[in-house]
């Protein structure tokens, strides 16, 4: 074997060597997301598209203010490069419990690598009565940080909109190099959602002024849009059973 052919074979032999790090570091460039429910994750997954990986904390399912904070949530929260919230304390309970345990100081309040999806949404506010007694009392009092609003603003289709402005503007400016890929998602999801809100605003325009009953105050923002009157809640407060 003479010189050249030694020296090819070192160079592919170096190739195939260095081949598996450089995918490992094309897997490892995705922005990992994490979102405490699915409404948001999955918004998250349609700007991020294949840029990024993204979990959610909680199943459609699950009631969002009684989630059991597992060990498994933390495993999740410590490999997140981004945490999306909903806010306005509808986590409370559990969410603070798994970032603690978590032990990832990027997606901590505050740092860049968290996001309260509620931040521009026109909040409902409680009154002191839906409060008065339940686990967000503590918003009424005169030096509370926060003032707790309605933290169902996700059921206003709207809101959607909303939502997706403030995941695309937190991608962006995380991921510089993907602005672009992130914008053109961004529009074309807002763009849908858009077409899909006056198909529904259209369907629900004949039952405008009809009365409702809720059990939860969670149709709220949903019954303000279409003009329906909610009569009554079966709940007496926020979380409190009747």
């Amino acid at each position: 074997m003479n010189a050249r052919w030694i020296k090819a074979v070192h160079v592919l032999s170096a190739c195939i060597m260095i081949l598996p790090a450089l995918f490992a570091a094309e897997a490892s460039a995705k922005l990992n997301i994490v979102a405490s429910f699915q409404h948001d994750a999955s918004i998250a997954a349609e700007i991020g598209g294949d840029r990024v990986e993204v979990a959610s904390l909680t199943t459609g399912v699950q009631d969002p203010h009684a989630v059991e904070p597992k060990p498994i949530l933390a495993v999740l929260l410590g490999q997140a490069d981004l945490l999306i919230v909903n806010g306005q304390h509808i986590e409370i309970h559990w969410l603070p419990i798994a970032l603690a345990n978590s032990r990832n100081p990027r997606i901590q309040q505050g740092k860049e690598g968290y996001l309260n999806a509620a931040t521009g949404v026109t909040l409902i506010p409680y009154s002191r009565e839906e409060l008065q007694g339940t686990p967000f009392a503590f918003t009424l009092d005169a030096g509370a940080h926060e003032k707790t609003g309605n933290h169902h603003y996700w059921l206003e289709p709207a809101n959607g909109l909303v939502i997706a402005k403030n995941i695309h503007e937190k991608l962006a400016r995380m991921d510089p190099a993907n602005a672009a890929y992130y914008t053109s998602n961004y529009e074309t999801f807002t763009t849908r959602l858009r077409d899909r809100i006056k198909d529904w605003d259209a369907m629900m325009a004949p039952y405008k002024g009809m009365k409702v009953v809720s059990y939860h105050r969670d149709w709220i923002y949903l019954t303000r849009r279409h003009g329906l009157e909610v009569a009554a809640h079966i709940e007496p407060r926020e979380t409190i059973p009747p």
